[in-house]
């Protein structure tokens, strides 16, 4: 099956409200409060997917609201009335829902593609940011850029006149295989 809804609003659920409340709860501050009713407006949401025994997998879910954009997969367990999605939303700089917000908030949501789950009732699924995938992204970022530095050598040339320095006399330049230096550099990096 596949489906396209244009110019709509999800009744009894504020997307953005959710997100605010969820940053507010990271950041250990009060959350804002709800603006009632809760409603997220959509210019677009579409998917495909293909139903068996009532479970609908969707592996290309993709929603444009007026402050995000989000994308992803999941399942809609249409017996039990239940849904379990994984997305990625980029939340827009939007004039219309910048002004509930403080510049702080704006910068934190805007800075970075957020990983959100949808799970529970259809009728009133809980959506939030994946806590678990965002500190797991920006462990595997912290990581990544530890490993180029290291494998790039990062600050580890020696300075003029330090041991190892180019013009040290007497001193032969040692080919090493690209292989040593790499689980070499791999070692260090781990039990630094």
């Amino acid at each position: 099956m596949s489906f396209v809804l244009s110019d709509g609003a999800w009744e009894g659920t504020d997307v953005w409200y959710q997100l605010r409340r969820a940053r507010a709860m990271f950041k250990r501050e009060q959350p804002p409060e709800p603006e009632l009713p809760a409603r997220t407006r959509f210019s677009e949401v579409s998917a495909t997917g293909v139903v068996t025994n009532g479970i609908l997998v969707n592996e290309d879910f993709s929603a444009d609201l007026p402050f995000m954009q989000m994308r992803g997969r999941g399942r809609v367990d249409l017996p039990a009335g239940t849904i379990d999605y994984s997305l990625t939303g980029r939340v827009l700089r939007s004039p219309a829902l910048m002004e509930r917000a403080t510049p702080e908030e704006i910068e934190d949501l805007t800075s970075a593609t957020l990983p959100l789950r949808v799970t529970g009732p259809l009728a009133a699924p809980d959506i939030g940011v994946d806590f678990e995938a965002l500190v797991r992204g920006r462990v595997e970022e912290e990581v990544r850029g530890r490993l180029l530095d290291s494998l790039l050598g990062g600050d580890d040339e020696p300075a003029e006149g330090e041991e190892g320095a180019e013009g040290d006399e007497g001193d032969e330049e040692e080919e090493l295989d690209p292989e040593d230096i790499l689980r070499d550099r791999l070692r260090d990096l781990i039990e630094n």
